[in-house]
């Protein structure tokens, strides 16, 4: 894509401008669309956000979204898809990592579809927007480790926390990566 340009995406409905800053959904977010489950009154939180794929589709049902991303024009890109949806009244925007923008706060349903592959020696600490988009650390649990452990502290009573998980990382691997937080998930 030549610098400056952008794409359309539609999905259910909906319309995204893809700017270069940010990527098009991929399987995984579209594999998460699918299975959000929200519901009228469920308040959201969408970390990493990106173009506000998720955060969008949440918001035409949940009561209130909230979405981050470390980079600042994701969320330039995700406030811009929230008005072109007609949504921007149901949706907060907020750049930071994880859950700092939101210190304090409590969500129904916590989503997230994080970068999850291994960084290469070296790459550590790279402020490319285009190198974090798949940036999941030294063994791709750097960012989900941090979405599993602190979700509990972020989740209203029957909260319910939804993400991604590259098969190469193994389902039963995040099955005991959850349980140590939520020791009821079997």
């Amino acid at each position: 894509m030549a610098e400056g340009g952008a794409h359309l995406f539609v999905y259910d409905g909906a319309v995204f401008k893809m700017t270069s800053e940010v990527m098009v959904p991929k399987r995984g977010s579209i594999l998460l669309a699918r299975h959000m489950g929200v519901r009228p009154a469920d308040a959201v939180l969408d970390l990493g956000t990106g173009a506000g794929f998720l955060a969008i589709l949440a918001a035409r049902a949940a009561r209130r979204v909230v979405a981050t991303d470390v980079i600042p024009e994701s969320i330039e890109c995700a406030r811009g898809n929230a008005v072109l949806n007609g949504l921007e009244g149901k949706m907060d925007f907020r750049v930071g990592a994880m859950y700092a923008p939101v210190a304090g706060a409590a969500f129904d349903l916590v989503l997230a579809n994080l970068p999850q592959m291994p960084v290469p020696p070296g790459r550590e600490g790279v402020k490319d927007p285009r190198l974090l988009a798949d940036d999941g650390g030294p063994d791709g649990w750097s960012l989900l480790d941090q979405v599993i452990q602190g979700a509990p502290d972020y989740l209203s009573p029957g909260g319910r926390l939804l993400f991604t998980c590259f098969a190469f990382l193994g389902v039963r691997r995040a099955l005991q990566k959850v349980k140590a937080p939520f020791p009821r998930v079997t």
